[in-house]
């Protein structure tokens, strides 16, 4: 954090304060990185090698398209804030007055696929 952005925060002392140069943020994105490529390496012999999800590629890309055509869709029907289907009144105005309403969003329906049943019941409960 630079000082300018830290000057009157608590715990902002010149222990805390470090000024960001180029060097420094190129540094941490390679790390970065290289820590997401050696996570992917095994999960590549376990995921696609183990369980065989090369065949499923014709799968892959219907969840493909639907990613895209899902908030395209989505775009179309919202009329503003809080309206469409990024908040629906499942059970009813009343409800979603009080902040229960359905979100359609993508990474909710990914997650209940990645998950197994038991987990996402209990995420539900």
């Amino acid at each position: 954090m630079s000082k300018k952005s830290a000057s009157g925060h608590i715990g902002s002392d010149e222990v805390n304060v470090e000024e960001p140069s180029i060097g420094r943020l190129i540094a941490f994105l390679f790390l970065i990185n290289f820590a997401g490529l050696f996570v992917i390496i095994p999960l590549r012999k376990t995921m696609i090698i183990r369980h065989r999800l090369t065949q499923q590629v014709v799968t892959l890309f219907k969840s493909l398209g639907g990613t895209v055509l899902w908030p395209l869709l989505q775009w179309f029907f919202a009329g503003g804030k809080n309206c469409g289907f990024q908040a629906f009144p499942t059970f009813g105005i009343t409800a979603y007055r009080r902040g229960f309403y359905f979100d359609f969003s993508m990474a909710n329906i990914g997650v209940g696929m990645i998950c197994p049943p038991m987990i996402t019941t209990s995420m539900l409960v």
